[in-house]
């Protein structure tokens, strides 16, 4: 097992153990020093157009079929309490995460990732910028803002639901990487691999349930571990507010590639029950993405590393093609990995006249559609409740399910019950082997069907995903819409 951060002993061997055992003394006497043995981060250094949108809802949680399929329905963010509303104390938040665990399972979703740039905040240079010691700081915002202990709070929120969890690990803040290296002075790389190690290892230790340095009271451990965030983005789109700087430098795919290796080698040595996933690929199926990850994967063990690709499509392609594309170079470039889609979503309104709330909801079944046929296994929206604002919208928090008034109030899109309807049809399905019967119909193995693009005169029963009505033989479908296997005989 690796020492974490959080352990009273360490077990690696040699100049290794003596190089983390010396920074994980030093963190914890200036820790010590200002009166503080929790570690945190200011919720300042992230910046807020990566922050989630605020969640304030309640929701009825229907019960669903187990998931006893093999494709994997799951939010992005979706247990999550953004920055600015982290201001009642903990007890406040882990409140908050309760409620959005109960949506996330109220729309049929098994599986719920975070992200270091937005929730929980455990970078490995926050992390750090809380043990070098925050004069001043009352202790009631420590706590609000200690990393750890948010995590610690998503990690039973989301294991009391039943929920698995997606966790992250990354050197600098999900998306705003380059912003906080510059701030530090440093490259992408840090500086100091082995005490990353010791960071990873740490977490890792605490919540994978081995009984070995857990999370006192931990439900269910974490399996999947992320490393990092859209590396190929960071490598090509400058940090908001700095057009100056160079990122073509910055996250290179060989960087990159030694961040995955040392991540995952210490990953695994925490836990052998460990999944990793390579850091979601942001645009595999533009030229420039598709030239990051040729240079990711030629570095030598770099395929070996990981278990799971993990990439990343937006677009308001009415046909999802963008998506079967991405899927397509994933799948060549990392052949016989699993992929998931860890990112994806479509607007509900925007600068095109299509752009809508039913547009939004169609797109939930042609999605998914996609991905089943691009062969991935899982699939996480992006995200779960918009902004109560206008001024807070953008182009990502305009795909989320729910909205939220100014007053709280929290509101479905329409996109909300097709999601949920499509989660309670195929969630006790498998998908291996399904098929593009014809256009715009993906039949399944066991004579059902998903009509996601154009209409059918149905030969059979079936189910309007966008309204709930039940559909008879004869009746006209429009996608999207479910149809049922024929009974036997």
């Amino acid at each position: 097992m690796t020492p974490g951060l959080f352990a009273s002993r360490t077990r690696l061997p040699g100049s290794l153990a003596l190089v983390i055992a010396v920074v994980v003394l030093c963190g914890l006497l200036l820790l010590r020093q200002f009166g503080d043995l929790r570690l945190g981060v200011r919720e300042d250094d992230i910046p807020e157009s990566f922050r989630p949108p605020p969640l304030r809802r309640q929701s009825a949680a229907p019960q669903f079929p187990a998931a006893t399929g093999d494709f994997r329905f799951g939010i992005n963010e979706g247990v999550a309490v953004p920055a600015k509303q982290r201001t009642g104390g903990i007890a406040s938040i882990e409140a908050e995460l309760k409620a959005d665990a109960a949506l996330v399972t109220g729309l049929g979703a098994s599986i719920v990732r975070a992200h270091t740039g937005a929730f929980p905040p455990v970078s490995y240079a926050g992390l750090r910028l809380q043990a070098s010691g925050r004069p001043g700081t009352p202790p009631a915002a420590a706590a609000v803002s200690d990393p750890i202990a948010l995590a610690d709070a998503w990690v039973m929120a989301v294991g009391a639901a039943g929920l698995e969890g997606v966790m992250m690990v990354s050197p600098w803040p999900g998306n705003a990487s380059a912003e906080a290296a510059i701030r530090a002075g440093s490259g992408y790389v840090p500086h100091d691999l082995a005490a990353y190690a010791a960071y990873v290892g740490a977490l890792v230790e605490r919540y994978d349930g081995d009984g070995v340095d857990d999370l006192p009271g931990l439900i269910q451990p974490i399996r999947y571990w992320e490393v990092d965030n859209e590396p190929d983005l960071k490598n090509t789109l400058p940090p908001k507010g700095n057009h100056g700087f160079d990122p073509s430098g910055f996250c290179t795919p060989a960087e990159y590639a030694q961040v995955l290796l040392t991540s995952a080698a210490a990953i695994r040595q925490a836990s052998a029950d460990a999944r990793v996933l390579v850091g979601g690929f942001y645009r595999p199926h533009a030229d420039v993405g598709e030239a990051y990850i040729r240079g990711v994967v030629a570095v030598p063990g770099v395929l070996e590393s990981f278990d799971l690709v993990s990439i990343h499509t937006y677009s308001d392609d009415p046909a999802g093609e963008l998506l079967a594309e991405s899927l397509v170079v994933a799948r060549r470039l990392m052949p016989g990995k699993p992929v998931w889609v860890t990112e994806t979503n479509a607007a509900s309104s925007g600068k095109k006249d299509y752009l809508d709330e039913e547009f939004q909801a169609r797109m939930v079944a042609t999605l998914h559609a996609r991905a089943i046929l691009g062969g991935a296994t899982a699939l996480f929206w992006h995200s779960l409740v918009e902004p109560p604002t206008a001024a807070e919208l953008n182009t990502l928090h305009q795909g989320s399910l729910y909205r939220l008034g100014s007053g709280g109030e929290l509101g479905e899109k329409r996109a909300v019950g097709v999601y949920r309807r499509l989660a309670a049809r195929l969630r006790p399905l498998t998908v291996a082997g399904a098929r593009l019967e014809t256009t715009g119909l993906l039949r399944f193995g066991d004579g059902s069907a998903l009509l996601f693009d154009g209409e059918l005169k149905l030969a059979g029963a079936g189910e309007d995903l966008l309204t709930g009505e039940v559909l008879s033989v004869g009746d006209r479908a429009r996608a999207p819409a479910w149809i049922m296997a024929a009974p036997p005989g």
